[in-house]
């Protein structure tokens, strides 16, 4: 377990204050999951999700798909016309909560960065 001070860090790092947010899903003093909205520079009418994290006693519990509406209902309040994410092909847990979030396949598909012999797969959502 990390302490808050580790998250707000964290939020500070990753997003521009008054432009990108960072949503915690939280018990008590425990983080169960965390996700970023990111605005994308390169088009205003669009916002990626970033970071997706829901800790392993918390997930298929609900907590992922909150937070994916948070990111959403951000997205929508900032009237961005779509929302798009980078999805780990290998992990269909993942791939069912942002189909049944409405993101879709747009066909591009990249190695995962971090182990090239896994692949991400770019989703969008209409908004």
């Amino acid at each position: 377990m990390r302490p808050i001070s580790y998250w707000e860090e964290l939020t500070r790092s990753v997003t521009e204050p008054g432009l990108d947010v960072m949503f915690l899903a939280c018990e008590g003093d425990d983080i169960l999951g965390s996700v970023y909205g990111l605005l994308d520079r390169a088009r205003t009418d669009a916002g990626r999700v970033g970071g997706m994290w829901v800790g392993p006693d918390w997930r298929r519990r609900g907590v992922g798909r909150a937070l994916l509406q948070e990111v959403i209902s951000w997205a929508r309040e900032r009237r961005l016309s779509r929302l798009g994410l980078w999805a780990p092909a290998h992990n269909p847990a993942a791939m069912a909560l942002y189909s049944r979030a409405g993101f879709r396949n747009t066909g591009d598909q990249r190695p995962l960065p971090t182990n090239p012999t896994l692949s991400i797969i770019a989703m969008e959502v209409e908004l």
